[in-house]
């Protein structure tokens, strides 16, 4: 899922270069397209794929670096 539009999957064709993690993006600029990611404003961390996408997908993407199940993820 795109790091900026629920609605879209994660492409390198993007214009909007902060929409993917590149393989080749060294460790700042993907720490700052994460930081740059849309989520919502409510200001608590749950895991709602269904009603909190932007977030869920960060929650995978945290929970496939550190090997952890998303649902372990607050």
């Amino acid at each position: 899922m795109s790091l900026q539009s629920a609605d879209k999957k994660m492409s390198k064709s993007d214009q909007n270069l902060k929409s993917c993690i590149n393989m080749i993006d060294d460790p700042d600029v993907i720490r700052l397209k994460i930081r740059k990611s849309k989520t919502d404003s409510l200001g608590k961390i749950k895991y709602s794929p269904k009603d909190r996408p932007e977030l869920a997908n960060l929650l995978r993407i945290y929970s496939a670096i550190e090997g952890i199940p998303v649902l372990k993820v607050d």
